[in-house]
């Protein structure tokens, strides 16, 4: 099998370790095409080192730079190995080796699809929290005006990309890697298209999404979408 017919899993991941050892059994179920990197974004809770320990492929950055950079971490993996595409898998458990699979199935089928997205909405969740799915639906509105597609759940961190979509991202300068992020790939022509998922709830940890937070996170991705409804394009 070529290079270009395989994948990689990219898992990014801070502070998991009370989960971390359950999303690597699940991925032992993955489709057999694709491998898995961990990309540790400078956790201090020893969650990168168990990974290690147990023969993983783990990329460590020496301290926390964020969601975006552990993917661009994966990405440029990726695409230096010779990867035919990609997938964003989060490591705080809350996402179904099935639901991977069949993202893997769909691009083997339809290959001229870019950019593929696993939506809960579209499988009939609900964002955990209320001011949570407001949230959502809201940045889901601000995408849909600025790429004129009806993206719903902009906030999935489960994708796949192709090598196409994946070269592209490479080259986009970004501070969001969610709705911003989706923003410049449709108007970079990149065919994009959800699948439906669901998202089991998180077991340990604490997730981004805590008030306070999702105040300054929905203040700052509103600034993101505003510059990029205004330039169109953000090519390196």
């Amino acid at each position: 099998m070529s290079m270009l017919d395989r994948g990689l899993v990219i898992v990014p991941m801070y502070n998991e370790a009370g989960s971390i050892e359950r999303v690597q059994a699940r991925l032992s179920q993955r489709d057999p095409r694709c491998d898995v990197v961990f990309i540790d974004d400078g956790s201090r809770d020893g969650c990168g080192r168990l990974l290690a320990e147990a023969g993983c492929d783990v990329i460590r950055h020496p301290m926390n730079l964020g969601y975006l950079e552990a993917l661009r971490s994966g990405l440029e993996y990726a695409l230096a190995r010779g990867y035919g595409f990609l997938m964003f898998f989060d490591g705080d458990g809350q996402h179904r080796i099935e639901d991977l699979n069949n993202l893997v199935a769909h691009h083997a089928a339809h290959p001229e699809d870019d950019l593929l997205i696993g939506s809960r909405y579209l499988g009939g969740q609900q964002a955990a929290s209320t001011l949570r799915h407001l949230v959502s639906q809201t940045y889901a509105r601000l995408v849909r005006v600025a790429t004129g597609q009806p993206i719903h759940d902009v906030t999935s961190g489960l994708k796949l990309l192709n090598r196409r979509a994946a070269e592209t991202m490479q080259s986009l300068v970004l501070e969001d890697g969610h709705a911003e992020f989706l923003v410049f790939m449709a108007r970079a022509g990149c065919r994009i298209r959800e699948l439906p998922i669901q998202v089991e709830a998180r077991q340990e940890g604490s997730s981004m999404y805590h008030v306070p937070k999702m105040i300054l996170y929905t203040l700052r991705t509103s600034f993101l979408l505003f510059l990029a409804l205004l330039t169109g394009s953000a090519k390196r």
